[in-house]
């Protein structure tokens, strides 16, 4: 069987990787780019089972296991265990959330957990999850090119097409390759090849853009932390972690008006970086204000989870926030392209 995957990012390399592992080897990941380096650039991740879907809790704690067999297969940690805090004034009916899903989680006012980010006494209440951490992105991409190094095509992909007798076509700029079935998971440019197929295509893209500080401490370890209390601005919340010693990582989620594709990703870093930088100030005096380095990417404006369109043998994938599900949805994703089925989708 000939299977094509479009998208040299984590969800496309984590199926080549099942898919090489089930002895599937007549199988090729194109990708325009270097692989890992769109969607899927920088040194860290999140995982959590915090989510206000239940199903994407279940879909959490199933990945959690996976991410211990992609440690013993690369003999590199690639989860971390610094957890996670979520300021939030709804953190009791969270957790109640996560607690029905069986995960163990700890509510309280305040902590010092967050002592070396900040000195404010005003963050809580907070939801605490023990068994969150860091993503060792970085090593994660390193493992999965190894993986599939040797069938990765360098290419771009102009289109994907149906012949005559209803087999994928794999249009790039020096050849057409004809497969069995195909996925499609190119990020930013999963849209335009979903649409000329006619299948339901993901909603508009937006800049995003995360900036890395100095922690004051270097050697201060904080736990990852979500502030979604929109205390400081109402339409400002925060994703943080560290992402290697002494460092700390934030991503801010902006208005939409400000992260408009439009609007050019120049733009919106300058305006990222300068709204970040006055909450760094004014919230987070455990960082020096200075950003000491920025990773680009985009988003589709779909909400926090993932979904799959299917037309005959082309699977289309797209979602948010997919990083820590890459173990459990490269083994989906595989399965559906061997049999010809769907993946299941959060409900």
């Amino acid at each position: 069987m000939k299977i094509g995957v479009v998208g040299g990012g984590v969800i496309g390399l984590a199926v080549m990787r099942e898919l090489l592992r089930l002895d599937i080897h007549e199988v090729r990941c194109f990708e325009m780019a270097r692989p890992m380096g769109a969607r899927s650039a920088g040194d860290a991740r999140i995982f959590r089972y915090f989510h206000h879907n239940v199903d994407l809790v279940d879909r959490a704690r199933k990945a959690r296991r996976m991410w211990d067999e992609w440690s013993q297969a690369c003999d590199r940690q690639l989860l971390g265990s610094e957890g996670l805090l979520v300021s939030d004034p709804l953190a009791e009916s969270r957790a109640q959330v996560l607690r029905a899903a069986g995960v163990a989680v700890e509510v309280f006012d305040d902590t010092d957990l967050l002592a070396s980010v900040s000195s404010r006494p005003d963050l809580g209440p907070f939801l605490f999850d023990p068994s969150a951490g860091v993503i060792d992105a970085a090593g994660t991409g390193a493992y999965l090119r190894w993986c599939a190094e040797r069938y990765i095509t360098r290419s771009y992909v102009k289109r994907v097409d149906l012949d005559d007798a209803g087999n994928p076509v794999i249009w790039t700029e020096s050849e057409m390759w004809h497969c069995d079935a195909v996925l499609i998971t190119a990020g930013a440019g999963t849209s335009a090849l979903a649409w000329a197929l006619d299948i339901v295509k993901p909603s508009e893209l937006h800049h995003h853009v995360r900036l890395t500080f100095r922690l004051r401490n270097p050697h201060a370890r904080p736990p990852c932390w979500f502030d979604d209390r929109l205390a400081w601005r109402s339409d400002f919340d925060t994703y943080c972690q560290s992402v290697r010693r002494g460092y700390y990582s934030i991503g801010a989620h902006l208005p939409a008006a400000q992260t408009q594709w439009a609007l050019g990703a120049d733009a919106v870093a300058k305006t990222t970086r300068r709204i970040v930088g006055t909450y760094v100030e004014e919230v987070l005096d455990g960082l020096d204000p200075m950003p000491v380095e920025e990773v680009r990417c985009d988003f589709n404006t779909d909400s926090d989870g993932y979904f799959a369109s299917r037309k005959g043998p082309v699977l289309v994938f797209w979602g948010e926030t997919l990083f820590k599900f890459a173990p459990l949805l490269g083994r989906e994703l595989a399965s559906a392209l061997l049999t010809e089925s769907a993946p299941d989708t959060p409900t």
